[in-house]
């Protein structure tokens, strides 16, 4: 009986593991597409408008870079908490 208990939960235990792993990977592609986003989109849009003198159009835009880069933040935070998951799970 205890042997089947251990199987199940190392079974279990290597499905959240692969669940861990498989997180890892879509949070670390997301946070590249929003960084070339953000580098290659927002940065020369913002440029060009702020090269024509004040607007408030810069503004949202530097707003929609930040919003941007605390989401990236964020699942820096979520890299790390999955990656101390992952280690302690192995």
């Amino acid at each position: 009986m205890i042997e089947g208990f251990e199987l199940v939960l190392l079974t279990i235990m290597n499905w959240a593991h692969l669940f861990a792993t498989v997180a890892w990977f879509g949070v670390i592609t997301t946070m590249i597409f929003v960084s070339v986003y953000i580098s290659e989109s927002i940065v020369p849009k913002i440029a060009k408008i702020a090269a024509k003198g004040p607007s408030p159009e810069v503004g949202k835009l530097q707003k929609k870079q930040m919003s941007l880069g605390m989401f990236n933040f964020i699942l820096s935070l979520i890299i790390l908490l999955l990656s101390g998951y992952m280690s302690a799970v192995t």
